[in-house]
C-alpha cells in the first residue's frame, strides 16, 4: 500500500486526512487526493469549498465535498448510503466511519448514512461546525457550547465552556476555547488529551 506521503506541490486552502491517504483543496477549489485509494476515485472537476474524507477499510474511501452554491457532492464507496447526501444548502461537512452530518446555511444540522447508535440524528438547535468519527459526533452551538451525539463514550461527554473550533476522532476529541486555549477529552493513554 501506498503511505499518506507528502502532498503534491501547490497552494492550499483546506485539507483532510484519511488513514492512508490525504485530500486538500487547492487555490481555485479543485481537490488533490494522495496515498492509498486515492487514484482509484478521481475527485469530480471543482470547484469545492471544502472537503472531508472517511474510509471504510483500507483503501475504500468515500469523499464528500461542498460546491460554491452550498450543495453536497460525494464520490467513493457508498457504504450504508454515505456517498449520497441530502439536498440543500450547506456551509460544512463532515464524515465519521459510515454516516456524515453538515450544517446547513441556517445553522440545523443534516446528517445522513448508518444511524444504529443514533450518530446520524442530530439534536435540533442551530450550530456553526461540527466534527464526526467512528460512531459519533460534536458540534459548536451558536453560543459557542459543545453538543455531542451518538456513540457513548467519553467523547460524547464534552467538557463546559464556549468554543470556535473542535475536531473529534474515535477515542479523544479537542477543541479551540473562545480564549484560544485547548480543551480536550476522552482517552488519554497516550497524552492524546493532554494538550501542549
Amino acid at each position: 500500500r501506498a503511505a499518506v506521503g507528502p502532498p503534491p506541490a501547490g497552494s492550499f486552502s483546506q485539507i483532510a486526512i484519511g488513514s492512508t491517504l490525504g485530500c486538500g483543496v487547492v487555490e481555485d477549489g479543485e481537490v488533490l487526493c494522495w496515498g492509498d485509494g486515492a487514484y482509484n476515485f478521481p475527485p469530480p472537476a471543482g470547484p469545492f469549498l471544502e472537503m472531508d474524507v472517511a474510509e471504510y477499510f483500507v483503501g475504500n474511501p468515500t469523499f464528500c465535498g461542498v460546491r460554491p452554491d452550498g450543495t453536497l457532492e460525494c464520490w467513493g464507496i457508498d457504504m450504508d448510503g454515505l456517498a449520497t447526501p441530502p439536498t440543500g444548502s450547506f456551509l460544512s461537512v463532515d464524515l465519521g466511519f459510515r454516516h456524515g452530518c453538515a450544517v446547513q446555511n441556517d445553522g440545523e444540522l443534516a446528517c445522513w448514512g448508518l444511524d444504529d447508535m443514533g450518530q446520524a440524528s442530530p439534536p435540533g438547535g442551530a450550530f456553526v461546525r461540527v466534527s464526526c468519527a467512528y460512531s459519533h459526533c460534536c458540534a459548536i452551538q451558536l453560543n459557542g457550547t459543545l453538543e455531542c451525539w451518538g456513540h457513548t463514550s467519553d467523547v460524547t461527554n464534552p467538557p463546559a465552556g464556549t468554543y470556535t473550533g473542535i475536531s473529534v476522532s474515535d477515542a479523544h476529541a479537542c477543541a479551540i476555547a473562545t480564549d484560544g486555549t485547548l480543551a480536550c477529552w476522552g482517552d488519554d493513554y497516550q497524552g492524546q488529551s493532554t494538550p501542549p
